[in-house]
């Protein structure tokens, strides 16, 4: 398996340097030699590299790990890519990209990161959606930190977002 791939874009202005924030400098692009590709690949970002290789290598990775990857493989199936997570007033919108028509998401919150103390983090299931509605609007717990791990399971795949309040 080959991947090649670009650390950034460039400036909108003028195609020069990089570092910004701008679209064109966060774009990046993505060629491969692996097949078959899902249909995820069309919308690959550098994120999507470790989890796809490690699908390649046919390394065994927990799901409690996979879960905490900011990618999604190229490779595997996949029920749903791109998550959002907007929160306006005391509700939170996650919206997703529903690339099967059918199949539940389960939504689950964690108002920790142990993970990066190499422990677990508790989830709470907060609902189900569909995978077809590309969307789910719901109330964030109670949270001491202001702190939130947000995971979309879909029959599929997983997707996380965090929420820091500030």
């Amino acid at each position: 398996m080959i991947v090649i791939t670009t650390d950034h874009g460039r400036d909108a202005a003028t195609g020069k340097d990089h570092g910004g924030q701008s679209e064109r400098e966060r774009t990046t692009w993505i060629v491969t030699n692996a097949k078959p590709l899902n249909t995820h690949f069309k919308n690959a970002t550098t994120v999507d590299i470790a989890p796809s290789v490690l699908s390649f290598m046919k390394l065994d990775v927990p799901q409690s790990i996979r879960e905490e990857f900011d990618g999604t493989s190229f490779l595997e199936n996949v029920s749903i890519s791109n998550l959002t997570a907007t929160k306006e007033g005391k509700k939170t919108t996650l919206t997703w990209n529903a690339l099967k028509d059918k199949g539940m998401v389960e939504i689950k919150v964690s108002t920790t990161n142990n993970f990066k103390e190499g422990k677990t983090d508790s989830y709470k299931s907060v609902g189900k959606a569909e995978v077809s509605s590309g969307k789910y609007t719901f109330t964030l717990p109670e949270s001491s930190t202001g702190f939130y791990k947000i995971i979309v399971a879909s029959p599929d795949n997983a997707l996380n977002r965090w929420i820091v309040k500030k």
